[in-house]
Order: structure tokens, then C-alpha cells, then sequence
């Protein structure tokens, strides 16, 4: 019998300070195979507020909301998002874009700007509900050359690799590029440490794109 369960995961991602038993890394792959599972990793406390009312009042069956230690960072009007279960952030016509969920949206708010400052123009395609994928964010990483996908958590299981099969499925002939935790366990350090070391900030993610570009 399906029974409405709503589950809260606090300290999504790194968790720094917390230590390295505390990394909250392992939960979008250990779901993934979940039947009727809705997963939602909000980015702004809009989205949280949005989760969690479909999470009690929408939703049915099983449904995850996840989110990070820690406030949420200022991002000027790219902050102001909806919470729609996907959204395209930047110039829609970009053929390259960053795919990514959750507080990594702000790092990739920051590697556009970096990129834009060089004049090669990256749209974010941010995913608000992760499970189970929304067909029109699929739809709209068909339209780009070049994907970079961007998780805070582990490569294997996750929701990139879901996403890139979604892309293969549908015939995707550009080229696709995940960074993510591969197969390892994360050791205690600062969130902000643990973003450079797994190029997971906005300069690591600006720089592998526009080393790839630039070649």
C-alpha cells in the first residue's frame, strides 16, 4: 500500500566543518531507484517554501526535499527564481549551457558572469525537481552543442548520469562533460575548500569551460 511519506534532508552536499561523516553526498543516488519518488533540491528559500508546499499539498507517494547547511548566498536578480520544476537562467539562444541543482546553481551563476566578461555566452539550465526529471529541461539541453554538468554529490548513481541517458535516449550529438564526487569519500574540510578540490566553483567551473572552448 502507497502511503504519503514527506521527507526533509538537511545538510545536502558538503557539509564542511561537520566532518567526514557527515557529507550528505550519498541520498540522490540511493533514490534514484526509488518507484514513485519525487526529489526536489530547492537553490533559494522560494524554492524551499515551494517544495515543501507540493511536497504536503501535491505530491503524492514518497517525496524528498533536500537542502544544504548554511544560508543562502546573494545572487542579485539571478536569485529571484520561480521555482518551476526546471528554469533556463541566461541568454536562451546559448548553444552551451550548465546543467546543475541545488546551491551549486550559484557557483554557476558565477561562472557565466566570468564567462560572459570573456564574451562566450553559457546559459544555466537549473533543475528544481531532480526526480523524476522533467521532460522540458531534457528537451532544452537537445538544443545545445556542448552540456557541463555540475553535482554536488556522487557521479555514479546520480542525477547526471540520468540526465545523460535521458540525452542518449533522445538522440543528443553534442558533447557532454560531469563533474561530480567520483567514487571516493570526502574528507573534513571547509564547504568553500571542498568546491575548488572537486571543481565544483564558479572559477573552476569558468575555467574547465573555457578551456574546452578555447582549444
Amino acid at each position: 500500500q502507497r502511503r504519503k511519506t514527506v521527507i526533509a534532508v538537511d545538510r545536502a552536499g558538503f557539509v564542511g566543518e561537520d566532518g567526514e561523516t557527515h557529507q550528505g553526498l550519498f541520498d540522490v543516488s540511493m533514490v534514484q531507484s526509488v518507484p514513485n519518488t519525487t526529489v526536489y533540491s530547492p537553490a533559494t528559500y522560494n524554492e524551499l517554501s515551494k517544495a515543501m508546499y507540493n511536497a504536503f499539498y501535491k505530491d503524492e507517494n514518497l517525496v524528498i526535499v533536500r537542502y544544504p547547511r548554511g544560508s543562502m548566498p546573494d545572487a542579485g536578480d539571478f536569485g529571484n527564481t520561480s521555482g518551476a520544476d526546471y528554469e533556463v537562467i541566461g541568454n536562451a539562444d546559448a548553444e552551451i549551457a550548465i546543467v546543475t541543482y541545488g546551491r551549486l546553481y550559484f557557483n554557476a551563476v558565477e561562472a557565466i558572469h566570468i564567462l560572459a566578461r570573456k564574451g562566450i555566452n553559457v546559459k544555466i539550465i537549473k533543475l528544481h525537481k531532480i526526480k523524476p526529471l522533467t521532460c522540458g529541461a531534457v528537451e532544452e539541453a537537445l538544443k545545445c552543442k556542448k552540456l557541463y554538468f555540475f553535482e554536488e554529490g556522487m557521479r555514479s548513481g546520480g542525477t547526471g548520469e540520468g540526465f545523460a541517458s535521458k540525452l542518449l535516449e533522445n538522440g543528443y550529438s553534442g558533447t557532454w562533460s560531469l563533474t561530480a564526487v567520483d567514487g571516493e569519500f570526502v574528507p573534513h574540510a571547509g564547504v568553500t575548500a571542498l568546491m575548488e578540490r572537486y571543481s565544483l566553483s564558479g572559477e573552476k567551473m569558468a575555467n574547465k569551460i573555457l578551456d574546452e572552448v578555447m582549444q
